[in-house]
This record gives structure tokens, sequence and C-alpha cells, in this order.
């Protein structure tokens, strides 16, 4: 449903651009800020552009409040021509137009504002970001949850300089929309406009552009825009199909349980049939029953949506509402659910006990047919199979995120402390540094851009002169104690140096540089690079590859770069603290910063918490498979325990008759359960390959994997054995302990 709700949905697309230096490429979501104006002035099929830009963390201060906020963006005043968010008070024509105004949403208003605002207009009212006064000029709703764009305010896009679309192609930092005339023909569109910008470069740089579909956004596109979350359609796929084989085990169990009940009422058939009942009416009989029982189960299963809808949000990451669940789509789709599980549950049984011969069963020689049993033995091996694939997919998973926490990274990130810093404290960064990296629970400090857990920026470095010889690289700018702070290995050359000249940029490369450019280990110290296009530098040092990113990918080339006294790109002060009183350490930090810095919040995150959020995803995917192979587990054992009861029924005479004969309790629970036992171990023969492809397809998508061992697919055999054997020894030393004068004084 995400972005569905928004009417020209059909006609909406973002354009994603890819640049190309040398031999690089740097795909991204978002387009330099001259590039709807170009589409729009060229091209006839571009009716409207909308751009949409993030500035990260802003202070905001009003008279009753200053804080941080890093939910705010700034849009161009088409914004309300593209989407349908509802506005409470404001012009959805003019509310974006003049430069310096902002929409705020009822959670800021509030917070800035106070809870009784909604007495007054806020029409008007001045808010203050970053030092510069915005006028309020409407109030909006927050965007509903299932919207790739998440805000909390909107500022309005003419405020910046780079709303006039100067042809600066330096900065891709804008999520660009377009809005196109029915039925346009995108193929050609897409061509023209590649042929167009490529006439606008020459050498070695050009890029090229996309046009991605409004409703694509969410689960089809892979690369994040930054404004809102995204998610991957292959996800729907695995637990789309996982939920159907869980319910497809349970139609399983009915099957079974229903034929093991069928020397129960085999006679209670021949009666009806000797009254006069048509098969077509007994089968009509045993549907009706499967559908009574469907219902049941399906009402059950509504009612503790009232119980588990948290927990299930909690586990998915989603905020449903009973509100959002409860719809006619959900009374539709339970619909038919319901009658197609009752039919798949329930059409075998119902043909096979409406088939029974009148005359066997009246004169007490009935039993099941071969193909009966066959099919039973079939659908157990089939409900262990998808059993043992789900515990194989949990271990797997589970080992996996269990390798990425324990992995050496190369840098340390235990007792990382990072504080937001805004331009009055780049000012006086030296002078803060000084003061904190004297406090005895500081053990250094250092200017970061980026943590180094995730580099994503990128920028055209070269190593010699010419357009041709720019290549796209992973950098971060540093300070002097970038590579203390962090804990680095310095391989070779030396660190960065205050004495050194200030004109000039310092570099320090990891490894991958090097094979990136052919050095040598000897010659890469004293090598030239060229930043920014124009800005030249040394390379004073290497440092040991460390891994800058999620372990999804391979350690890319990176270079650290340092230039005294510019501090313009830096918007963290970094902190390694001692691991003994924290909270203290903590507490001092922050008197002192309220101190030098009374305007600005202070504002702190941990790098392990933030190391964390980078397999967010596969924290989710290992708690839902683990909840999804409890239950196929359960459901699964409840089978065997119907056939199990079914089977110790059916030869109780059987067991008797070993019994008078002297066979132990041991005797006749091993030969129950071998059958039982066979069929499992066949399910793992078949299953065990299966989850191996499946699990070893996903860690591909790891740069740094597990393998997926003997011992995982061992244990998960052992595991589904155990389960088998418990299930069935219940029932079968149940069966063994039974008098046999019980079950055998008929014969």
């Amino acid at each position: 449903s995400y972005d569905q709700f928004h009417k020209r949905k059909d006609n909406i697309y973002t354009v994603p651009l890819t640049w190309h230096f040398g031999t690089t490429t740097l795909p991204t979501a978002r387009a330099t800020s001259n590039i709807g104006p170009i589409l729009k002035e060229n091209f006839s099929e571009v009716k409207e552009f909308l751009r949409f830009a993030h500035p990260g963390q802003l202070v905001v201060k009003t008279p009753l409040l200053t804080s941080t906020e890093s939910n705010i963006f700034f849009a161009d005043s088409t914004f309300f021509n593209f989407f349908d968010f509802e506005l409470i008070e404001g012009s959805t024509r003019y509310g974006l137009m003049e430069p310096n105004s902002i929409i705020l949403t009822e959670k800021l208003a509030s917070k800035y504002f106070g809870h009784d605002w909604r007495s007054t207009s806020l029409l008007g009212k001045s808010i203050e970001i970053n030092n510069i006064a915005y006028e309020v000029s409407g109030l909006i709703e927050l965007p509903p949850s299932n919207s790739h764009i998440q805000f909390e305010g909107l500022a309005s896009f003419s405020t910046l300089p780079e709303s006039k679309g100067d042809g600066n192609f330096d900065n891709s930092s804008y999520m660009t929309y377009v809005y196109l005339e029915e039925n346009a023909n995108l193929p050609l569109l897409k061509q023209k406009i590649n042929e167009h910008f490529k006439e606008q470069f020459n050498g070695g740089t050009s890029i090229t552009l996309d046009l991605t579909s409004l409703t694509d956004i969410y689960l089809k596109s892979r690369l994040t825009t930054g404004i809102g979350p995204i998610s991957d359609i292959q996800y729907v796929y695995i637990f789309s199909i996982i939920g159907i084989v869980i319910i497809l085990i349970a139609c399983i169990n009915y099957m079974n349980l229903a034929t093991a009940r069928s020397v129960e009422r085999a006679k209670e058939i021949g009666v009806r049939k000797v009254m006069g009942a048509y098969r077509k009416q007994l089968t009509a009989q045993f549907l009706s029953e499967s559908f009574f029982i469907t219902f049941i189960a399906i009402i059950f299963g509504l009612g503790s949506l009232f119980i588990l809808l948290p927990f299930f949000n909690e586990l998915t990451g989603k905020s449903f509402n009973l509100g959002s669940v409860l719809s006619v789509d959900l009374f539709v789709l339970t619909s038919i659910l319901w009658i197609n599980v009752a039919l798949l549950a329930g059409a075998y049984p119902a043909l096979m006990l409406s088939g029974f011969k009148i005359s066997n069963v009246l004169k007490g020689s009935f039993k099941n047919s071969g193909g009966g049993s066959l099919l039973r033995r079939v659908l157990v091996i089939l409900q262990f199979s998808i059993s043992s694939i789900l515990i194989i997919s949990t271990i797997v998973v589970y080992e996996q995120l269990h390798f990425i926490q324990v992995k050496n990274l190369g840098f340390d990130q235990e007792q990382i402390m990072s504080i937001s810093i805004d331009d009055n404290a780049k000012k006086q960064l030296d002078f803060i540094k000084q003061e904190f990296n004297s406090y005895n629970g500081v053990v250094s400090s250092a200017a970061t851009f980026q943590l180094p857990d995730r580099i994503h920026f990128e920028t055209a470095l070269a190593d010699k002169e010419g357009e041709e010889n720019r290549h796209l690289m992973r950098a971060t700018p540093g300070d002097v104690d970038y590579l203390k702070t962090f804990s680095l290995s310095l391989i070779m050359g030396r660190d960065f140096n205050d004495l050194a000249s200030k004109e000039e940029y310092q570099f320090i490369v990891n490894e991958q540089v090097l094979k990136f450019f052919g050095w040598s280990d000897e010659e890469a110290v004293g090598k030239r690079l060229k930043i920014w296009g124009s800005e030249w530098g040394t390379v004073t040092g290497v440092v040991k590859d460390f891994h800058f990113a999620s372990l999804h990918e391979t350690i890319k080339p990176l270079v650290i770069f340092y230039q005294p006294e510019k501090y313009f790109l830096h918007h963290n002060l970094t902190l390694k603290l001692e691991a003994d009183n924290i909270t203290e350490t903590i507490s001092r930090i922050e008197n002192k910063w309220k101190a030098l810095f009374p305007e600005t919040p202070f504002t702190y995150s941990f790098l392990d918490d933030q190391f964390d959020q980078l397999y967010a995803k596969e924290q989710k995917l290992s708690q839902m498979f683990t909840v999804f192979a409890v239950i196929a587990i359960l459901i699964g054992a409840l089978g065997l325990f119907g056939l199990a009861s079914y089977t110790a029924f059916q030869r109780s005479k059987e067991i008797g008759v070993r019994k008078v004969l002297g066979a132990s309790v041991a005797s006749i629970t091993l030969m129950l359960s071998k059958n039982f036992t066979k069929q499992v171990v066949v399910s793992l023969v078949l299953s065990l390959p299966v989850a191996y492809f499946l699990m070893d397809t996903w860690l591909e998508s790891f740069a740094y994997r597990i393998q997926v061992g003997w011992t995982i697919l061992l244990f998960s055999a052992l595991l589904v054995l155990l389960v088998t054997w418990l299930t069935v020894a219940y029932k079968s030393v149940t069966a063994a302990l039974t008098n046999p004068v019980d079950t055998l004084r008929n014969e």
C-alpha cells in the first residue's frame, strides 16, 4: 500500500543519478539541484519537477524551547501538486513559495509552541532554524506510515541558494521527482534524457539518469532515499510463502487427524448409507465440518489480533493498528483464505470417508486403503521437510548475526561517544577538544564527518592530471586524533600533523587504495592526490584495512583527509571514553557543553548502538524465522501426535497379542516409533539440500559470511528427530502400557 494513496501516483517518478568517473561508478537515489529544471525545460513529457533536500540535523528555537531536529526537509512549492498530504491550516499553493517559510506538523507545533497552540493561529509566527528566522506558513498532518516520505516539517526550497539550479553538477544531494504527461513513452524518454546529458560532459566524467515509479520506491528500489524507509519485495515473497506453507502444514494435520478418526466413524457412515444417504450428501457433511472448524479458527485468529498485534508490530518493526488492519480488504482476503483452507483441508477426508463400502463396514472388515496410508506418509514427509528448512534457516541467520557481532572490524567501537556540533561549536573545536581531553574519563577526541562503521561519502580523487584520471572513492575528513580515537592501525608512514603546511591536504589511505592505483608499499607514502578537482595533497600514511560499511560490502578504497583549520565538513565531536564511571563522565561533558553553548542542544549517541542499527533488518529476520520455525515444528508435532494415536489405535490388538507373547514396553515403543522415524529421516534427506541452497543464496548478499557447514545441518537434523521421538514416544508408551485384556476381550 506504500504511496498508493496519491491520486497522481501513476505519473510521478523519481530521478536516480549514476556518476561515472574513469573506471568507477556511483549510483544514487538523488540528483543534483539543477536536474529538475533542465528536464522540464528540455523535455515536453516532463510537466513539473519537485526537489526535496534533507539538510541533516538542525537546531530549532522558539521562546519556549531549543532542540535539534533531523526530520525537517526543504521542498519546492510544487510539493502539493505531487503529493496528497492534508493541510490543517494554510495554503497548498503558497505555503512553500516564499523563502524562509515553513510548514509544521502538529507534533512540532505542540513541541515548540505548547499544547495550547490550537487556541490561536500559528500562521505568521516565527521559528528560528540554525539562527535563521522562518515564518510558519501552514500546519500539516504527519505522513501516514505507508508513505516513503516521512517528515515532521517542510521548509521552502527557495530558501536555499541551490534553488536557482545554476548548472552545478558537483552535489547530488537532492531527491528529484518529475510529473510526466499521460502515456509518456518511458524507454524513449530515458534514452533522450541520457543523450542530452552525454553532450554536457567531456573526458572521463559523465552521468546517467533513470526514472523510477513512485509506487516502486519502497519495495523495488535498492537505493536509499534518506527521506523515509525502504524495504525489499523479496521479503514480502519470503514471508508470504512461509505463511502459506505453515497454513499448508495445518491443512495436512487436519487431513491426517480426520482420516485417523475414520475407523471410529466408519459405522456411522455405514448406517447413514443404509438409511439412504448419497455419497454427495456425505461429502457435503464432511466438507461442512471442515468449513465450520476453519471458520472457528478464523474467528479465533481475528480475535487474537487484539492481543498479538503489539507483539507483531515489535517483531516486524511495523506500526499497524486495529483500524488499519480491520478493513474491507482484510474481510475479503480472510473470506478467500477461509474458503480455500476449508476446501484444501476437507476435500480429501470428505471424499475418502464418503467412499467407504457398506458391506465392509458393517461386517467389521473395514480398513483404510493403501493409497490413503501412502498419502499420509507423504504428507508427514512434506510437513517435516518444511519444518526442517525453517529450523536450518533460523540457525543460519542467527549464526551469521553472531559472526557479525564478534568479527574484528579493524576499529574500536566500544565506549565511543559522538556529539552533534553546529557552526558555533566548529569555531571553537580545538578549544573544546583540549577541554574534554583534560577530563579523567576521556581517552581522546576527534572531529568527524561520518563514524567509521558507515562511511558513505564519495568524491573524485586523482593521482595525476587529466579528467580521465578522476575516480570516485569513499572519503571522510579526519583530524590529528582520528586514528587514535578509533584505534586504527597505521602500518606505514605517519599520522596527520598540525605542523605541516596549513594550505595543503594530508591523506591517509587504506591498503585498497594502493591496490587501486597500483602503488607498491615503498612508494605509497609521499604520493600526490588531488581532491575536489583542484586541491592537491600528500599521502602521509597507510592504515590497515577496516570495515567502514556493512559486511554486505567488500572493503573498498578509502581516503581519510585533513587540512588544518578546515572543519567545515565535520558534524560530530567523537570521544573515546574509559569504561569506568561513564555516566559521571557524560554528565560532566554535558554540563560543560551547556556552559559553553547554552543555545545549542546537547545531542549524543554511541557507536556500538549505531552499529547494531546496520543489521536491524537481519535482526528482525532472525526473530521472525525463529517464531515461524517454532510454530511450524509445533504444528508438525501435533500432526505427528495425531498419526501416532491413529497408528496405536489401528494396531491395538497386535500390541495386545505381542504383550501376551512377552514383548517388552521398550520393544513395542520402538516398533511404533520406527516408521515415523523413517519418514522424518526421508524428510531430512529431501530438505537438507534445499535448505543449504536457500541459505547459501541468502548468505551471498554478505561479502563476509559464515559457511553452512555440516554441524549446522547435523544439529538441525537431530533437533527434528528429537521432536519426533518425544512426540511419538508419549503415545507409543501409553499404548505399550495398555492392559492386553482391554484390547483382546472381544476376540
